[in-house]
Formats: C-alpha cells, structure tokens, sequence
C-alpha cells in the first residue's frame, strides 16, 4: 500500500516523522513501530530571467535566456525552458531545454 500526502501538508525547513505501529491479535500479543524521518527542503530563492533580444521572428530569431538570482542550498539548481504553445490563456506548454547553466543556449521558437 501507498501513503499519499497532498502538497501542501508539510510546511518548508519543516522536520516530520511517520510512525506506524502494529500489533499481533494473538497471544501472547506483539507490537513493533518503525520510524521514518524526514525534512522537506526549502524553495530556491527566486531571481529573473531576461530574454535577449525582447522581440524577433520565430524560427529565424535566436533568443537567448540569462537566469539570475536564483539559490539554493542545494545544487546545482535545473533550469528549464518552456513554451506557451496556445497564448496567455493556455495551459499546454512545451520544454524546449532542461539545463544546470543558468544562461540557455540560443532557442530559435517553433512556428
């Protein structure tokens, strides 16, 4: 079996612990527990993206991307590119590049 939590039960920087105990319902009765311990890690801080050059043609205009600002304790963060495939409205979106370098490489946009 499966424990599910939702998200937003454990709180960031947080330390929690799952117990779980049985016990036997025969005689003579035995019990026993085992503990899992665990902290959930805190957000990246949050830092910008500039988009060079601001505007161009899709599949002729190379765009690069510089991210900055955003840390973490734990590294290296993964930086991750997407492309809104409907407008502003959509919630289909399209991964053009997954990286450790906070400058993406040039991305010339789909049609």
């Amino acid at each position: 079996r499966n424990l599910v939590v939702d998200s937003d039960v454990f709180e960031a920087g947080g330390s929690y612990t799952f117990r779980v105990e049985v016990a036997s319902d025969s005689e003579p009765a035995v019990t026993g527990f085992a503990e899992y311990v665990f902290s959930v890690n805190e957000p990246p801080t949050v830092g910008s993206c500039t988009v060079i050059p601001p505007s161009g043609v899709s599949t002729i205009t190379p765009f690069d991307v510089l991210c900055e600002g955003f840390l973490d304790e734990d590294n290296p963060l993964v930086y991750k590119l997407y492309l809104d495939d409907e407008g502003s409205d959509s919630t289909t979106f399209t991964l053009l590049h997954v990286g450790t370098n906070q400058q993406i490489p040039p991305q010339q946009l789909p049609p």
